[in-house]
């Protein structure tokens, strides 16, 4: 089986107060790695979601060896430098593609779109803000070689009578 990717797509503004969805992206993140062939896991490190992903990811590591965690960075940030070894403690290989002279707002997208063409899924939870995130997500869906897997914000309940 070929080594797969898997990139993560979700709201800066994440709520996860009864631990639900945590829960839910690490048994998907654990499927992916045990069924799958998943080993690279991209984030963009935006604050919310990604973040929480990234933090699953590397509770991970301990029991899957073979998995890492890449930052796709979407411009330079002087942080890069101030603050390598931090980065290097979180990440196992921080990318940073050529998008040329993009806007700041551009250049997120053109990072976005980049986790896509380099994953062979995507793990998206509130992907439903009009901004980055679900164009993002919309872009995987336009792609036949990805697979789009969404985190529901709450348990479903069914009641039976």
């Amino acid at each position: 089986m070929r080594e797969k990717a898997c990139g993560f797509c979700g709201h800066r503004f994440f709520s996860n107060t009864d631990g639900f969805v945590a829960q839910k992206t690490r048994e998907t993140m654990i499927e992916l790695i045990e069924n799958k062939g998943v080993t690279t896991f991209y984030s963009g490190y935006s604050k919310g979601y990604d973040r929480v992903c990234g933090k699953i990811v590397r509770s991970l590591k301990g029991r899957y060896k073979q998995i890492k965690l890449c930052w796709t960075v979407p411009f330079y940030m002087p942080s890069l430098d101030t603050k390598r070894e931090y980065y290097k403690g979180l990440f196992d290989e921080i990318i940073q593609p050529d998008f040329g002279n993009l806007s700041s707002r551009k250049a997120i997208l053109a990072r976005n779109f980049w986790i896509v063409d380099h994953s062979d899924f995507l793990i998206c939870h509130d992907s439903t803000s009009p901004d980055e995130t679900i164009k993002m997500k919309e872009y995987a869906v336009e792609k036949s070689d990805i697979r789009v897997i969404e985190i529901p914000a709450v348990k479903k309940i069914i009641y039976q009578y």
